[in-house]
């Protein structure tokens, strides 16, 4: 059993998206409401409410890879309800480096338009349901 928190499905990907994540392992998230030299590097999405914070331990899926949270920025939660935007960094890291990024495992993922992004929490931390998690060694 799941708790979706946040839900989108990508609707445009920038086209500087591949080598800033390639670069600095990352990847932005940002509604529609982008300014257009922003949506350059952002993979863009119809903004949907964000229905409780994203805490560390929460899991992100992209289409079927799963992340583990790994910490959470002061202020990631808030731009991510106010604009759908967050900073996405795959480098496992236990404390936030930066207040608007949520840290996650350190595989980046593969995304493409139409790819569905998904903060939830398991409600069964026992539970014996498959996951791929993608965390840092």
């Amino acid at each position: 059993m799941t708790e979706t928190v946040y839900e989108i499905t990508l609707n445009r990907v920038g086209p500087s998206c591949a080598e800033l994540l390639q670069r600095a392992g990352m990847i932005i998230i940002f509604d529609d409401s982008a300014p257009e030299e922003l949506a350059e590097i952002c993979l863009l999405h119809e903004h949907q409410p964000l229905l409780r914070p994203v805490r560390a331990g929460d899991r992100v899926s992209i289409d079927d890879q799963v992340y583990l949270v790994t910490a959470v920025g002061d202020v990631a939660n808030k731009t991510l309800e106010e604009l759908g935007h967050v900073t996405l960094l795959f480098d496992g890291a236990r404390e936030p480096q930066k207040p608007g990024c949520i840290h996650l495992g350190a595989c980046p993922p593969s995304y493409a338009v139409g790819s569905r992004l998904r903060f939830w929490a398991r409600a069964d931390e026992e539970s014996n349901t498959e996951e791929v998690n993608h965390e840092s060694e």
